[in-house]
C-alpha cells in the first residue's frame, strides 16, 4: 500500500535522538500535525497535496483576516506550509453563482440588515437582456441552457437560452444595489414572470427585506403580468399602480415604468405615427422643419437637435436622443422660429411646443433622485407633493383631453405605445 505524504515525511525525518519528539508531535491535534507534516515535506522535497483540510483552511483565513503582514511572515518562516495569497483569495470569492436566487447575497443583505441601527428600503428591478447563444462544458455540467434555477433544469437536451431575467434591488435610502438572481429562458411569459416576481417577494420578505416598489420597462408582457398583480393600467380614471404583497395584504408595492424606457416609447410612437391628437394636432413636421432649417443655415439655435434625433430607427436604444428631442431647447427653438421669426414652416405649432415642455418636465419629475435640485427636477417629498400633482392633472388633460369624463377613445394610442418597444 502507497504511504500518505505525511507518512513518509515523519519516516525522513525519523533520526537517531528524534524519536522521543516524533512522539510527542504524534499526540498533537490535526491541524498541527498536517502543518508540521508539510513543513517536513518540504524540507525532504516530497509533493505537497493540493487540498487543504477544513482546520487548515480556517486559520489560514483567520490569520490573513486580522494581519496580511503576519500571515506572510509566518508562512516563510515555517517553511510555506500554508497557502499562497492568491488561494485565500479564491476562497474568499467562491460562491454559487448559478441560475436562480443567490443564497450567499440573500444572507448577506440579511446579515446588513440585522445589524443596521437603520431600516433600509429596496426597490426591486427586473429586466430582461439577450445573451449570446453557446452551450459550453466545463468538465462537470453544460452551460448556457434554458436554466431557471430548478433541479430539473439539469437537463442536457433542453434548448439553448437566449436571454437572461435579471432581478436586484436598489437601496432607496442609501447608495448601493445587489442582484438577487438571474434565469436562462428563451423568452418567458407574462405568468412565468408573475410566478418569479411573488416567489422573490415572499423570499425577501422572511429575511425581512422591506421591497416596496418594483421597476420595469415597457415591454407590453410586463404590463399583462402587472394586471394579475393587481394593477390596472388600462383605465386613466380608475389607475390602480400598485398590488398588494403576497405575504403581507397589509403592505402595497408600488409599480414604476422605467422612465428613460417610458419617454423612448413616446419617441418612437411620435415619430413613427407622426401625429398625436389632443385638443389639437401635435404634429412631427415641426421637428423636421426645425432640423431642416438648423442644416440649411449651419447653426442651431440652442438646441442639440440632429439627424439622429430624427432619423433614430437604427438607434431606437439610445435615451439621450430621445431626451435631447423632448427638451425645453427644442420646443423654444420652435416657439421661436413661429412668434419671432414668422416662418410659414411652424405655423400652428403651439400645441407641439406645449407637448414638448410637458413631456421634458415631466421625464424632469419622474427621474429625478435628490430632493437638494431645484424646480422640477426636485425630487417628490411630502413637501412639494401639492406642487407636483397640479402639473401631473394640467399633463393628464393635455394629454387626455376627456380626462375626468367616461372616454376610452385615448386608449388604442396608449396601448400602441406599450407595444412599440
Amino acid at each position: 500500500m502507497r504511504k500518505s505524504y505525511q507518512a513518509r515525511a515523519w519516516e525522513n525525518a525519523a533520526q537517531p535522538g528524534y524519536d522521543d519528539a516524533l512522539h510527542v508531535l504524534s499526540t498533537v491535534t490535526a491541524v498541527n500535525k498536517e502543518f508540521i507534516s508539510r513543513q517536513l515535506a518540504t524540507v525532504t522535497k516530497l509533493n505537497l497535496p493540493q487540498s487543504y483540510s477544513e482546520d487548515l483552511r480556517s486559520f489560514a483565513l483567520t490569520l490573513n483576516f486580522y494581519s496580511p503582514r503576519a500571515y506572510e511572515y509566518v508562512r516563510f518562516t515555517f517553511g510555506l506550509a500554508l497557502p499562497h495569497h492568491k488561494t485565500l483569495s479564491h476562497w474568499y470569492q467562491h460562491i454559487d453563482a448559478a441560475p436562480g436566487f443567490t443564497k450567499e447575497v440573500i444572507d448577506a443583505l440579511e446579515l446588513k440588515i440585522r445589524n443596521s441601527p437603520n431600516p433600509f428600503f429596496f426597490s426591486m428591478i427586473m429586466d430582461e437582456m439577450s445573451i449570446r447563444q453557446q452551450a459550453e462544458f466545463d468538465g462537470k455540467e453544460v452551460h448556457g441552457l434554458i436554466n431557471l434555477g430548478l433541479d430539473e433544469s439539469d437537463d442536457d437536451s433542453l434548448p439553448l437560452a437566449k436571454e437572461a431575467f435579471d432581478l436586484r434591488l436598489v437601496c432607496i435610502n442609501s447608495h448601493w444595489k445587489l442582484p438577487i438572481g438571474y434565469f436562462l429562458s428563451n423568452g418567458l411569459s407574462s405568468t412565468q414572470k408573475q410566478t418569479l416576481i411573488k416567489y422573490c417577494l415572499s423570499l425577501l420578505h422572511q429575511n425581512n427585506v422591506n421591497v416596496v416598489s418594483l421597476t420595469f420597462d415597457g415591454l407590453s408582457n410586463n404590463f399583462s403580468m402587472a394586471k394579475p398583480l393587481g394593477c390596472n393600467f388600462d383605465d386613466v380614471n380608475a389607475l390602480k399602480t400598485c398590488f398588494p404583497h403576497p405575504i403581507d395584504s397589509n403592505q402595497e408595492i408600488a409599480v414604476f415604468p422605467d422612465p428613460p424606457h417610458m419617454l423612448k416609447l413616446v419617441r418612437n410612437t411620435f415619430g413613427e405615427k407622426r401625429y398625436l391628437f389632443s385638443s389639437e394636432i401635435i404634429d412631427w413636421k415641426y421637428v423636421e422643419a426645425l432640423h431642416k432649417l438648423q442644416k440649411s443655415e449651419g447653426v442651431h439655435l440652442g438646441n442639440k437637435l440632429r439627424g439622429g434625433h430624427i432619423n433614430f430607427s437604427k438607434q431606437k436604444m439610445k435615451v439621450k436622443l430621445a431626451e435631447q428631442l423632448f427638451s425645453s431647447s427644442v420646443a423654444d427653438a420652435i416657439d421661436y422660429c413661429h412668434n419671432k421669426l414668422k416662418l410659414q414652416d411652424f405655423i400652428g405649432s403651439e400645441a407641439t411646443v406645449e407637448f414638448l415642455r410637458l413631456i421634458n418636465t415631466l421625464f424632469d419629475v419622474l427621474n429625478s433622485r435628490s430632493i437638494r435640485q431645484h424646480g422640477y427636477k426636485k425630487a417628490v417629498s411630502k413637501q412639494n407633493s401639492d406642487f407636483y400633482l397640479k402639473f401631473i392633472i394640467i399633463y393628464l388633460k393635455f394629454i387626455f383631453p376627456n380626462f375626468g369624463i367616461e372616454e376610452k377613445s385615448w386608449l388604442p394610442r396608449l396601448s400602441y405605445m406599450h407595444k412599440k418597444f
